[in-house]
């Protein structure tokens, strides 16, 4: 029994160390997006359609750490 318990807080760490690791990983794409966006000039940016004020979250929805919160509109002659 107590082999069980053992091997279930070993698998369940093993869980949260995958968990821990996978939310590190999506944070630094989300700021190495954010540095990439950060590049570009103000006027690049208001092509895109955006504000400065907005890259942080742009970012974060690329790479799915944010729900989208944009509305997608297509252009039509």
């Amino acid at each position: 029994m107590k082999f069980i318990i053992v091997c279930r807080a070993v698998l369940d760490g093993g869980a949260s160390v995958r968990r821990a690791w996978a939310s590190w990983r999506r944070n630094h794409q989300v700021r190495s997006s954010y540095a990439s966006l950060r590049r570009l000039d103000e006027a690049t940016v208001r092509d895109l359609g955006l504000d400065c004020s907005e890259l942080m979250s742009v970012a974060a929805e690329l790479r799915g750490a944010a729900a989208p919160s944009r509305q997608r509109t297509v252009r039509t002659a």
